[in-house]
């Protein structure tokens, strides 16, 4: 595919373009599409670093071979929502199975919005408080870009809500990538710990 765009002298005339062919469902990769962006030079910081998380994400999340035979079903260790950084209306979070963990990501921050699975069960994977532990304490930082992680106490505080409480009022959504976690979609008994692992980096 991409020996064929270079054949054809693909460019693009705008940003707006390369996120139509990131998003739509053509039956392309959606990985493929990315990479589209990445060369053209047109995804901000921000989006870059979610990409790689993204994919992260994605990658924890695949079935993968037995010792003997067939396949070791795992589920998603996380989902992605694209919520508006503005917005006062969160999604619904009513399938999100026990154990999921959901992460909100302002829009203009993903250039492929992953599909998420709410309903499905995070099998194979530790419990939902170890697995923030991991991503926030031991990935984000180390292997993956050090991203801003931001605890959402109610439905009705926007992203942007809970940065002006935080001080960041002024953060440039175009650099600073953001993981936003619905605290009411976290166990009652996680919630501390979980708000305690959000932090700036």
């Amino acid at each position: 595919f991409m020996r064929q765009t270079e054949i054809a002298g693909f460019r693009a005339e705008s940003y707006e373009i390369l996120q139509a062919m990131a998003t739509e469902t053509s039956g392309l990769s959606p990985w493929i599409n990315r990479f589209a962006v990445v060369q053209a030079g047109l995804m901000t910081a921000a989006q870059e670093d979610m990409g790689q998380i993204v994919d992260w994400l994605s990658k924890s999340s695949r079935y993968y071979k037995a010792p003997m035979f067939g396949d070791v079903a795992v589920g998603p260790y996380a989902s992605i929502l694209s919520i508006d950084p503005d917005t006062r209306a969160m999604p619904d979070l009513s399938e999100l199975a026990e154990g999921g963990l959901v992460f909100l990501v302002p829009t203009q921050q993903l250039v492929k919005v992953p599909v998420p699975h709410l309903e499905f069960q995070p099998d194979g994977h530790p419990p939902l408080l170890e697995r923030v532990k991991h991503l926030f304490s031991n990935k984000l930082g180390v292997e993956l870009p050090d991203v801003l992680t931001l605890a959402l106490t109610a439905p009705d505080v926007s992203v942007n809500d809970a940065l002006f409480a935080e001080g960041l009022s002024d953060l440039d959504l175009d650099t600073v990538a953001v993981l936003a976690v619905p605290l009411w979609a976290i166990p009652a008994a996680d919630r501390g710990a979980v708000a305690a692992l959000c932090r700036y980096p």
